[in-house]
Formats: C-alpha cells, sequence, structure tokens
C-alpha cells in the first residue's frame, strides 16, 4: 500500500485552468479588484492636477513688394520654425520669466516647452502649472519673452548693414565707370569701332555694373532673411488650461484593473490547484488498519 501511495505522488496531478479557478473562488478571484481599484481610484482622484496651456506664434511677416520675397520663402519660414523651439531655454528668455512669475530658473525650464507644428511655420509654446490661471499667463508670457529674445538678436543685423554699405559703394563705383565714358560710345550709331581706351572704359563700366548687381543680390537675400527671422508674431493667444486629471484617473485605475485582475485570478488558480493537490495526495498516505 505504501508504494501505491509514492507512485501515486509521483503521477502528475491534473491542473485547473485559470478560468475554472476563478469560477470555482469567485470571492478570491474578486477581493484584489475591491479593494485594489478603489484604492488607487481614490488616490488618483486626490492628487493635485497639472494644467496645460498652449499659445502659438507664426513665422514670418514678408513685404512682398520687395524683389524675390516669395521664391524660397515657404520653406525658409519651415526651417526658422524647426529652430525657433531650440531657443525656449535661452537665457534671455528664462531670466524674464523667471522674475516675472517669481520662480527659480529650473522651475520655468520644467514648466515651458516648444515644438514646431510639423509642416508648417508655426511654433507652439506649452506651458503647464498646477492651476489653470498661472499656466496659461505662462505660456502667453512664455512666447512673447520669445518673440523679445528674438527681435533683440536680429535687430541691427551687422551683415546688413555691411551689404548696404558695400552695395552703395558699388553703385557708386557704376556711376563713375559710366561717367568715364566717351560720348560716342554710349550712341548706338558709332560710326568707328571704339579705340583701345574706349573698350578699357568700357570694359571697366561691365565689369562695375556686374559688381554692383551682385552687391543688389546679396543684399537683398540677407535682408529679406534677416526681416523673416525677426518676424516672430503670436497668431493664437492662451485662454484656457486643460487639466490632467480625468486622463491621469483612468489611467491609474485602468492599470490598477489590470494588476487586480492578475492578482486575482493567480490567487485562485493557486487555491484550487492546492486543493486538488490535497483531496489526491493526502489519502493514499493514510496508515492501513
Amino acid at each position: 500500500m505504501h508504494a501505491a501511495a509514492v507512485a501515486a505522488e509521483f503521477r502528475p496531478l491534473p491542473r485547473i485552468g485559470p478560468l475554472e479557478s476563478a469560477r470555482r473562488h469567485w470571492l478570491l478571484a474578486l477581493l484584489p479588484l475591491i479593494v485594489i481599484v478603489p484604492v488607487v481610484a481614490v488616490v488618483a482622484a486626490s492628487r493635485r492636477p497639472t494644467y496645460s496651456a498652449e499659445a502659438r506664434l507664426m513665422v514670418g511677416r514678408l513685404n512682398l513688394s520687395e524683389p524675390g520675397a516669395i521664391q524660397g520663402y515657404a520653406q525658409a519660414a519651415q526651417d526658422l520654425a524647426a529652430t525657433y523651439p531650440l531657443v525656449i531655454d535661452a537665457d534671455g528668455v528664462i531670466d524674464p520669466l523667471a522674475r516675472t512669475f517669481h520662480m527659480t530658473r529650473q522651475q520655468v525650464i520644467s514648466s515651458i516647452s516648444a515644438s514646431e507644428v510639423p509642416s508648417s511655420a508655426i511654433v507652439r509654446v506649452d506651458a503647464t502649472a498646477h492651476s489653470a490661471r498661472l499656466a496659461v499667463s505662462l505660456a502667453n508670457a512664455a512666447s512673447g519673452a520669445l518673440v523679445a529674445y528674438l527681435s533683440a538678436q536680429n535687430r541691427d543685423d551687422p551683415d546688413v548693414a555691411r551689404l548696404y554699405e558695400r552695395m552703395q559703394a558699388a553703385e557708386l563705383a557704376y556711376q563713375k565707370a559710366k561717367a568715364a565714358l566717351p560720348t560716342t560710345t554710349r550712341t548706338t550709331t558709332a560710326p568707328r569701332p571704339p579705340t583701345p581706351a574706349q573698350q578699357r572704359a568700357l570694359a571697366n563700366a561691365a565689369l562695375a555694373q556686374a559688381v554692383l548687381q551682385a552687391a543688389i543680390r546679396n543684399y537683398q537675400s540677407t535682408s529679406q532673411i534677416a526681416t523673416v527671422s525677426s518676424l516672430l508674431e503670436p497668431v493664437v493667444s492662451a485662454h484656457q488650461a486643460t487639466s490632467d486629471r480625468t486622463s491621469k484617473l483612468v489611467l491609474a485605475t485602468g492599470i490598477a484593473l489590470l494588476v487586480a485582475l492578475v492578482l486575482g485570478i493567480a490567487a485562485a488558480t493557486l487555491q484550487a490547484n492546492s486543493v486538488v493537490r490535497r483531496a489526491l495526495v493526502l489519502p493514499a498516505w493514510e496508515p492501513e488498519e
């Protein structure tokens, strides 16, 4: 009889699946749901919500009367919109905000962010705070500080001034070369071919004209870029803030529900299989009478 008991001990025992275990021990399976989910929901609902507000800026207010204003403008504005969000953490943006809102630099940096709206010339400025009013104020102030900082950086661009002076000098040189042309070379009915001196004067005038045209193109291109880069302006101000209370509550409750289900089914499965094991094994070791 003892040999039969040992053989019974080493035979594979039947196992009860999770669903059957949960059906047999439904109270044990539901116990984690009854305990964990309400506790997590209460804790999540009682947390202090974080409010978010958004302001939007647009790159470019181009003067279309300028030569070449339209050519390449859209791509240039998008490139600038992708670059400007990187400036949101600059000292010239953070320090004024810290003074205005009586916050530390690190608090301001962690509360604001900027990003490009894909495939557009729009810059999005986001702010977070523990009150809706502060989030709205911070988003609008951050967008204003970014505009002010970029305008200060692009004001009085030295390249524009230098190229303007070069253009003026090229214009003066061209006028002098043009004035040095003999009268006969400026008529279309010259009876004789130009002399070597006249040829040199014509060549000098043509060269001065080419230099002037190049200087005009360089000045227009640089001044156009500076105009676009210095004109980041608000298009949508923040008026209201959204709370993350509902989203955080739903997320926390969903995770708690999943964890409670796993724990409940696991506990029911262990209980069901332990009962079967005791029922099948223990009688085999009872001593003979």
